[in-house]
């Protein structure tokens, strides 16, 4: 039988966060790298990041800015100054203000700045409002939580669906990832989102991966790619104590 942790390693733990481990707890897009990874050295370090965050501070706040420029840049019409101006504010750093997101932080504002794979998809983006639902897959916690609303129309009818960014230089998941993360962000709107005038449709869903430039929409039939999520999640709540 495992002997209860005292007061004292109760308080330990919370201070190391360590608390609350035996529930497994994932971002989608850290999912999404999990799944398309096919080293278990890769795929335990990723559930170690999730696990015990506060190890890995740096690496959930580096692209802070980055994440929020685009937004802004997104919701503002795609006004490029704001992209610019978030980038000349990085080539200004001193040298000691510098630190190992810089260089990569300006290199993925100048991808989304060259890009048009999100103003030239006939889609109006609208901030994402709602709280922070989890979907629960084998008993995994998945956080979703949509960077936009996303809205389309066409000549049958208005549509709605959420979109979410992923930044991360190391951690690219190409198209498949980009498949099976719009595939979560479709079960989630399905739950969360709702509109009186709007159909979800699954092309509305989206996953932009910015260092790669690949912007993916839920495929037509999730059938097979639900169940390698579900197989994935299952896998993660088998190892989860021992991480």
């Amino acid at each position: 039988m495992a002997k209860e942790l005292s007061d004292f390693n109760k308080k330990l733990q919370t201070a190391m966060g360590m608390s609350k481990t035996s529930t497994p707890k994932i971002t989608v897009n850290k999912l999404g790298e999990y799944l398309t990874t096919t080293s278990p050295k890769k795929q335990r370090s990723i559930l170690e990041t999730i696990k015990y965050p506060k190890d890995k501070k740096f690496m959930f706040t580096g692209y802070n800015d980055a994440r929020t420029a685009i937004k802004d840049y997104v919701l503002n019409d795609f006004d490029e100054q704001i992209l610019l101006d978030c980038i000349s504010d990085y080539e200004n750093k001193s040298d000691e203000e510098r630190d190992n997101f810089t260089d990569s932080t300006i290199k993925a504002l100048t991808i989304v700045l060259e890009s048009n794979n999100l103003s030239d998809g006939n889609y109006t983006f609208l901030p994402y409002k709602g709280r922070n639902p989890k979907l629960i897959i084998e008993g995994v916690e998945v956080s979703i939580f949509p960077d936009f609303i996303v809205h389309s129309e066409t000549s049958r009818g208005k549509y709605i669906g959420a979109a979410k960014i992923h930044i991360s230089k190391s951690g690219h998941f190409g198209e498949e990832g980009g498949k099976y993360i719009s595939s979560m962000i479709y079960k989630f709107a399905d739950k969360h989102i709702s509109s009186e005038d709007r159909l979800l449709r699954n092309t509305n869903c989206l996953s932009y991966d910015v260092f790669t430039d690949s912007l993916v929409d839920c495929p037509k039939s999730i059938v097979r790619r639900w169940e390698d999520i579900q197989a994935g999640c299952k896998n993660i709540s088998a190892i989860w104590k021992s991480i």
